[in-house]
């Protein structure tokens, strides 16, 4: 081909550079980059206050990345510096996930999760009055401003092979959070906590569970069910 720059070569097909297991485009030889170590973390917040907090990431400059915003503010970074911004008025548990890759932004990490508690830490607090508390919906990744009857427990005495047992029926969200566990649980004495037992489930999915107490209601005095929530604790 001819310009009025003179002759330019054309270059047919095409070329594929590989950066994750080779040493650049150039090179055959193995890579020999790494991905950094990330680790989780837990972070309080005044109520309506931006605060920061440090990311662990390990080597040299990594490049660090928010890759799930928390659902009740905002995460912007800066160095391996993260500030998390609070939505106004919210008060109650929140997360957000984060990567780091090498200096050249080859390899990711894995993910790492900071467990955020926003304002002052209340177990049973109900923002929106539908009878669920804000720990339970975070867990069950439901909306604690968003009173909402579908997704109410639903307790109720079943008729399971012929006997009769006491039943816990949750919606939930696909989109729980990754901080923390749920699961059902059963009791005939609400002031021994030692007496809690795991429901047997009849499904559990990513849109419902649904269980039942392991002690037959039939000539029980009372029976309970609740959901229990656990927040994992981020290792040292």
């Amino acid at each position: 081909l001819s310009t009025k720059f003179g002759p330019f070569v054309l270059k047919r097909g095409m070329e594929v550079s590989c950066y994750y297991c080779h040493n650049g485009p150039t090179s055959s030889d193995p890579t020999t980059h790494t991905g950094p170590t990330v680790a989780s973390g837990q972070l309080s917040v005044p109520l309506d206050t931006p605060t920061a907090t440090t990311l662990t990431a390990s080597g040299t400059s990594p490049q660090i990345r928010v890759i799930e915003q928390p659902l009740h503010g905002s995460v912007g970074i800066t160095g391996t510096t993260a500030t998390y911004f609070p939505f106004p008025g919210y008060q109650g548990p929140d997360v957000f996930t984060y990567i780091a890759s090498d200096p050249g932004s080859y390899i990711d990490s894995q993910p790492a999760t900071i467990s955020v508690t926003v304002g002052t830490p209340d177990t049973k607090r109900d923002t929106d009055g539908d009878g669920v508390f804000d720990w339970v919906e975070y867990a069950l990744g439901l909306d604690p401003f968003f009173p909402a009857l579908e997704t109410q427990p639903q307790v109720q005495i079943e008729d399971v092979g012929g006997t009769l047992y006491l039943t816990l029926h949750q919606l939930r969200s696909p989109m729980v959070p990754p901080d923390v566990t749920f699961g059902l649980q059963a009791t005939g004495d609400l002031t021994d906590p030692g007496s809690w037992l795991p429901a047997i489930l009849f499904r559990d999915t990513d849109r419902e569970v649904h269980g039942r107490d392991p002690v037959p209601f039939v000539g029980a005095t009372a029976r309970f069910m609740d959901i229990q929530v656990t927040r994992q604790t981020p290792a040292p």
